[in-house]
């Protein structure tokens, strides 16, 4: 492993961004946001974003385009993409969000014709930081998942995010896939040997398996929960297609870019309540977290937990890089004609 400052990769990303066209702020934005995944041990959906730029800015995806306002009436929005990068969708999403949230307790922005999206949790952060309870519902463009009781691919992995404050304490941030793992999982797994300890996966012929090397050219993943209770993701699988349908998305699967995401926003203030709240919610993770172990586990640790103590050490040390991600990128440095790392 080398290790690497966050300003160093998100430099990198910015300027392999703005080689394409891509005004600054915007592309450091992009960056930015794909460096903190990876900060935050989330390297499935962290500096592998540079390699999908590197692959689809210029064509797929819009380098100058903006989202914009389609519409919006007291605490509802709607946004389109415009095939521009993911993070100028979000930031402007939220900010909507935001102030609709303070006015009325609650908000919903729904955005559409998006590139992707990525990881979710690092995005709900600074939302759960100002004090709101944040949901992201994210409909992914790929189709990679088999409906429960099917075997063709008809469902993106769909992934779905929420957080929300507990005093004294970092937020719970839970970022997870509607499918029984993240698709980027697969390759890892396969290059590592490993399977997976329940059958999770669909073969060719459609009987589960729980080796990603034997998934074959129509190999589909199962809905969180598996071959015997697969039901749950996939209805939450299918409230996320809602969503994007809902905001004006097309279900037209092996597209790069429309992409869709929902954010709602509640105000928990608007409740009258925040002192309960804080007393109760205190009690209630320090019972969780120093409950009795099962046999085998460490310590109770709630959701987010891993993501902050990730996200102290990388800006303490630096961010990890394998080996193989350092070549890739100086491969990527030297076609696009940037500076590479660390020069």
């Amino acid at each position: 492993m080398r290790y690497f400052s966050i300003k160093d990769l998100t430099g990198l990303g910015t300027r392999l961004l703005v080689s394409r066209g891509v005004p600054t702020k915007n592309a450091r934005r992009a960056a930015e946001s794909a460096v903190l995944n990876e900060a935050a041990g989330v390297n499935t959906h962290g500096i592998t974003q540079f390699f999908y730029f590197d692959e689809n800015v210029g064509t797929a995806i819009k380098p100058e385009a903006e989202p914009y306002l389609v519409s919006e009436k007291a605490a509802v929005a709607l946004v389109d993409g415009n095939h521009a990068l993911a993070q100028l969708a979000i930031d402007l999403a939220s900010g909507i969000a935001v102030k609709k949230a303070l006015k009325y307790g609650v908000s919903s922005v729904c955005v559409r014709n998006i590139s992707w999206v990525a990881g979710i949790g690092v995005k709900l952060i600074p939302l759960v930081e100002k004090g709101f309870f944040a949901e992201f519902w994210a409909g992914s463009c790929f189709k990679y998942v088999a409906p429960f009781g099917g075997m063709e691919a008809r469902l993106g992995t769909n992934p779905i995010g929420f957080g929300f404050p507990v005093p004294g304490r970092p937020p719970v941030i839970v970022d997870i896939s509607t499918s029984a793992i993240a698709r980027g999982k697969i390759p890892l797994l396969r290059k590592a040997g490993i399977k997976t300890p329940e059958k999770i996966f669909l073969n060719s012929r459609g009987m589960p398996v729980n080796d990603p090397s034997k998934l074959g050219a129509k190999g589909t993943l199962l809905p969180m929960g598996g071959e015997h209770y697969g039901y749950k993701g996939f209805g939450l699988s299918l409230w996320v297609e809602a969503l994007a349908l809902m905001s004006g998305n097309r279900y037209a699967p092996e597209r790069v870019t429309g992409e869709s995401f929902t954010i709602t926003l509640t105000d928990p203030r608007a409740f009258g309540e925040m002192k309960s709240y804080e007393k109760e919610m205190k009690e209630f993770a320090r019972l969780l977290r120093e409950g009795k172990k099962r046999p085998g586990a460490k310590e109770i640790r709630l959701p987010g937990e891993r993501t902050w103590a990730a996200l102290k050490e990388s800006r303490k040390n630096g961010v990890p890089l394998s080996e193989e991600t350092v070549t890739r990128l100086e491969e990527m440095a030297s076609r696009n004609g940037i500076k590479p790392l660390g020069k």
